[in-house]
């Protein structure tokens, strides 16, 4: 079953928010002075699953101290931890402090989860501070522009090695122009981490990031490469909560044999070969998540460009 889930922001700290708070700081990880007056000045962010269940919270204000806004009081109940919840209340906290004019957001981590939020953008300030027994560090990120999400389009384009994939990205990227945004899936995971493939591949976190700096910061991204639909599902369902209806995914379906004469025409032709690329081969690998539009042998690469291209800037 998919993730469902709302985040709701109130002024003024709501019951479900406290009830979260005293489970997870007081219950479970022995706090004592949980609540204070910022809880009356602060706004608090709430996630529901499913429409109603409260699981997770925190609260944000603005601290003279640090002349920003500052996080705090993050918590997700734990048996709705590592579903990526954490991850997507942070972003509704971002959301709110660019349109509230801030540029930075700080927070006082806990030593032992800072890993988390180092993933999210954050980097630790000054020493580590004791708060009720358990060690704390500063921590802060910088907010950066964020395009509207009705404007930022991602492209993927994914198929069997040798389809012609990475041709038509760097095309589109020229067509597009300067700014445009293509992540390759073969340069991130064999030439910058050197990693193998499969589920949890290495590769997946540093694709989610560039895929989260494209949609802040380029109007067309193009995701490329074969993708196998189950090792990058996650990678997928971030896609979706990235871009939402701003998607345009397109799958070369070649028989074999047209992969393999393709890649017999490229500079990279000795790199690898038929064997290779039939070992690698998946059929009809559709995402299943996300519509994909079907690019056949028939197409030419020009003619595969100028079609997606259109998609993308007639909408």
């Amino acid at each position: 079953m998919g993730i469902i889930m709302k985040i709701v922001s109130y002024e003024g700290l709501p019951d479900e928010a406290r009830q979260i708070r005293q489970t997870v700081f007081v219950e479970e990880q022995g706090f004592c002075e949980e609540f204070d007056r910022t809880d009356d000045e602060a706004v608090h962010f709430i996630v529901y699953m499913e429409g109603s269940q409260p699981v997770a919270t925190c609260r944000v204000f603005w601290n003279t101290d640090v002349n920003g806004y500052v996080l705090g009081r993050f918590a997700v109940l734990r048996e709705y931890r590592g579903r990526n919840i954490g991850a997507a209340m942070m972003r509704e906290v971002e959301k709110y402090v660019q349109k509230a004019g801030g540029k930075s957001l700080a927070l006082h981590a806990q030593c032992q989860v800072s890993g988390f939020y180092r993933k999210l953008g954050f980097v630790e300030y000054g020493e580590v501070e004791d708060e009720q027994g358990c060690p704390h560090v500063w921590m802060k990120k910088e907010i950066y522009r964020d395009l509207d999400s009705e404007q930022a389009k991602l492209i993927i384009l994914r198929g069997n090695s040798g389809s012609g994939k990475s041709s038509a990205a760097r095309e589109l990227q020229r067509k597009f122009g300067r700014g445009t945004l293509v992540i390759p899936q073969d340069t991130v995971r064999r030439e910058l981490l050197w990693v193998r493939d499969g589920i949890n591949t290495m590769a997946l976190p540093l694709l989610i990031n560039l895929l989260e700096y494209g949609r802040k910061n380029s109007a067309v991204t193009i995701l490329e490469g074969i993708l196998y639909s189950d090792y990058y599902e996650p990678l997928f369902r971030r896609a979706i909560e990235e871009y939402g209806p701003n998607i345009y995914a397109y799958y070369y379906d070649l028989p074999f044999e047209e992969t393999v004469r393709r890649h017999d025409t490229k500079p990279n032709r000795f790199s690898f070969g038929e064997e290779d690329m039939r070992r690698w081969w998946r059929e009809k690998d559709y995402i299943g998540i996300i519509p994909e539009k079907i690019i056949t042998a028939d197409v030419s690469l020009a003619e595969a460009v100028e079609r997606i291209y259109r998609d993308v800037t007639e909408v």
